[in-house]
């Protein structure tokens, strides 16, 4: 299976789960390929959360401008897309792929990764299904534990879609 995973990371966290996915899908043969969001413009590394321009676009819903990586989900069987949680929503950096990727019918994985147990996955899934994503599993990493369930059941969840 083809897998192509889509994850913007500012801290590292998001990176960190997105690298654990990666490796845990290979071992079972699958061609699996990350790709990291990142903006033209990016937030300063520093005081992250006390960025007025971080929290304006965050807030308002913006989709920032990201630097153009080239992706074709037409090459791929499933999509797994992961965002941090900023002010209790996805980051513009996410917003902005989900927003070109709209329309493709793949299915798809989302995660968030946040230090709130909120269900932030869930809003990202409706998020999602109102673009027209088949949104097939979601789930939450809090603070820093990935639990080795979500790669259990995201193994489940691939094996369950394969015809």
């Amino acid at each position: 299976m083809r897998i192509l995973i889509v994850y913007y990371s500012k801290t590292g966290r998001t990176r960190r789960v997105a690298k654990i996915i990666k490796e845990k899908l290979e071992e079972n043969g699958n061609e699996v390929c990350a790709h990291e969001v990142k903006e033209r413009k990016d937030y300063a590394k520093y005081l992250l959360h006390l960025n007025p321009r971080l929290i304006y676009d965050t807030l308002i819903r913006k989709r920032t401008e990201i630097k153009h990586i080239k992706i074709n989900l037409r090459d791929y069987d499933l999509l797994i897309l992961g965002s941090p949680i900023w002010y209790g929503t996805v980051v513009p950096a996410i917003r902005a792929i989900i927003e070109k990727f709209k329309g493709i019918k793949i299915n798809t994985i989302c995660f968030t990764t946040s230090d709130l147990d909120r269900g932030y996955s869930k809003k990202f899934r409706r998020l999602l299904e109102g673009l027209g994503y088949k949104v097939i599993y979601n789930f939450d990493v809090v603070k820093k534990e990935f639990e080795k369930e979500h790669i259990l059941r995201i193994k489940e969840v691939i094996k369950s879609s394969q015809l």
